[in-house]
């Protein structure tokens, strides 16, 4: 929280090395905390980066339901 707050022009969005966002980073490790604070900060469930699989898609995968509770996927 403390880096999106202190970097409000960051790309929540962007993609790392291995094509995946921070968002999609958070549901695989099922860190509902981190995934509430980019989801606030503007990231995109939905987005698709090079990897091939949305935070969504990768929340349905793993079932994490706090995670798809957040993004409204109940």
């Amino acid at each position: 929280k403390t880096i999106i707050r202190c970097a409000p022009h960051l790309d929540v969005d962007a993609e790392g090395r291995t094509g995946l966002t921070a968002l999609c980073l958070a549901a695989r490790a099922n860190k509902e905390a981190c995934a509430k604070a980019l989801v606030e900060a503007g990231a995109d469930p939905k987005f698709v980066p090079s990897f091939g699989k949305s935070a969504l898609d990768i929340a349905r995968t793993n079932n994490r339901a706090g995670i798809l509770r957040l993004f409204g996927d109940e």
